[in-house]
């Protein structure tokens, strides 16, 4: 990397050596004669590095090749591997995947995330995304986990952990403390483990964003009220002025009749058509809304449509409503509503939708 030996951090591996490496692994490793279900390979799942060696040099591509002839070594011999990131070379030789990625980018001009590693490898290969306790929200990663169908993953440390933030390169492990996670880790466990334990041997067969309509707070329903009467005051005003304006224009016109002396306004505010013949009061009312369409809202637009709702299938019996706002929903699904509580999520039964 510094075109120059490095001991820690910026190693990488020339392809080329790969084979050797790994033979010289096993082969030690028998020699220990030791007993294990599997290993492993962590990196080898994620990076491709060229060697630029003058007289031998390798291209990412023929890195690939090298990779695969690796992780195919190491499946033989020790069955069950593990490697992190999971590209797309790797899958036909790892059971195990961590660091997958789970969401997009979340960048300002992306749309939307969907799983589609998750779909593709969901009742295949076990997999999970990165250290659940190391990100910003733990109730979106719980989410997140669901709709992807993987597991929770934890980094922990049981003691010094106060001397990793002293140390440069590894301070961004500061939120590892096995005393202080062990009551969360269990509860989200619990609630995964509730929520996923039925369908892991399953793919996910249906995924796609539904709309819904946000549950307003006491304080919100009211304020929505008092908006919406003013809205509603505000339209039934202009709408009584422009059809006397209307009436009173066509009767000058000669279109339409008015009785003598008519008053055009009742008690109740509402404009008196008693008597008057030929105006086409549906006619006027479609244009004048037409011409005012959304002038009157009251600015409490409720539906959300924004594509942070999923719903989503296991199988063909189990689903989830998934809410990534950070109030409630209601959503209808195949015919039944339900409330889904902020950043949170509902489990049902497909089966009993049909």
């Amino acid at each position: 990397t510094y075109q120059s030996f490095q001991r820690v951090f910026s190693v990488a591996v020339s392809p080329w050596a790969y084979d050797a490496i790994v033979e010289g692994f096993i082969g030690q490793f028998k020699d220990q004669d030791l007993k294990v279900s599997g290993i492993s390979a962590s990196t080898l799942g994620t990076d491709l590095n060229s060697d630029f060696d003058q007289e031998d040099p390798y291209n990412r591509e023929d890195n690939k090749e090298f990779t695969v002839d690796a992780l195919k070594q190491l499946s033989e011999e020790f069955g069950n591997i593990m490697i992190d990131g999971g590209n797309a070379y790797t899958l036909g030789y790892v059971s195990h995947i961590l660091n997958m990625p789970l969401d997009g980018s979340r960048y300002l001009r992306a749309s939307q995330a969907i799983p589609f590693m998750g779909m593709v490898l969901h009742g295949y290969v076990q997999y999970a995304g990165s250290p659940t306790n190391m990100e910003g929200d733990t109730a979106y990663e719980i989410l997140k986990i669901i709709e992807n169908g993987a597991a929770p993953y934890f980094m922990l440390s049981y003691q010094n952990t106060n001397e990793l933030k002293e140390f440069a390169y590894l301070s961004d492990y500061y939120s590892v403390n096995f005393q202080i996670w062990l009551d969360d880790i269990r509860e989200i466990y619990e609630v995964l483990n509730e929520a996923l334990k039925d369908v892991q041997d399953v793919t996910i067969t249906s995924h796609e964003f539904i709309d819904g309509e946000r549950v307003l707070t006491k304080d919100e329903a009211v304020q929505k009220m008092i908006a919406d009467v003013a809205a509603q005051t505000a339209y039934t005003k202009a709408y009584n002025s422009a059809l006397i304006t209307a009436i009173k224009t066509a009767a000058t016109g000669g279109l339409v009749t008015i009785p003598e002396g008519h008053q055009y306004l009742k008690a109740d505010g509402s404009v008196n058509m008693e008597g008057i013949i030929g105006f086409d009061l549906f006619t006027f009312e479609q244009e004048f809304n037409a011409d005012n369409e959304g002038k009157f809202e009251s600015g409490f637009d409720t539906v959300i449509d924004d594509h942070t709702i999923v719903y989503e299938v296991y199988g063909d019996s189990v689903g989830f409503i998934l809410n990534y706002n950070n109030f409630d929903v209601t959503v209808t699904v195949n015919g039944t509503e339900y409330t889904v509580g902020a950043l949170d999520f509902v489990k049902i039964s497909v089966a009993t939708q049909d």
